[in-house]
């Protein structure tokens, strides 16, 4: 389906759908009819979010992913889960030593897994608190 918008003077006036749109009777020479924009990707609403909010996008990613890898390591050492068998299990052994490896850094590297795996819904969380906590600082000075 075919969307378009009526823009007068730079103003919309109406917005139009269907086949017929693009043969919209013009009722002022300075009316034009324009496409509508494809929607923004994910990587390109995190770019924006960037440019308008610096620092503080950084700030919130860093305290969601912190937030979620901690609750992952938290969880894994609260239910005392071997790392080792756990990376046995899922075939892990034949692509790494497990003999070798500590117990502390398995556990990290399967709470990082997990955290990683969490990024489809941390991500829509943080473009979203991102511009309040932006504009929370700017009231604070």
């Amino acid at each position: 389906m075919l969307r378009a918008r009526l823009v007068c003077a730079g103003r919309p006036l109406f917005r139009a759908q269907g086949a017929h749109a693009p043969n919209l009777v013009l009722a002022r020479s300075r009316c034009t009819v324009e496409p509508k924009p494809p929607p923004k990707t994910r990587w390109q609403t995190m770019k924006d979010s960037w440019r308008e909010h610096g620092l503080v996008f950084l700030g919130t990613y860093a305290a969601a992913y912190c937030t979620s890898f901690g609750a992952a390591w938290g969880a894994i050492s609260f239910f005392d889960v071997d790392p080792i068998a756990l990376l046995r299990y899922f075939g892990a052994d034949g692509l790494v030593d497990t003999s070798k490896l500590s117990p502390r850094v398995a556990n990290a590297f399967i709470a990082m897994t997990i955290a990683d795996l969490l990024e489809p819904i941390r991500l829509p969380l943080v473009l979203f608190a991102t511009p309040m906590i932006s504009a929370l600082r700017r009231r604070r000075g």
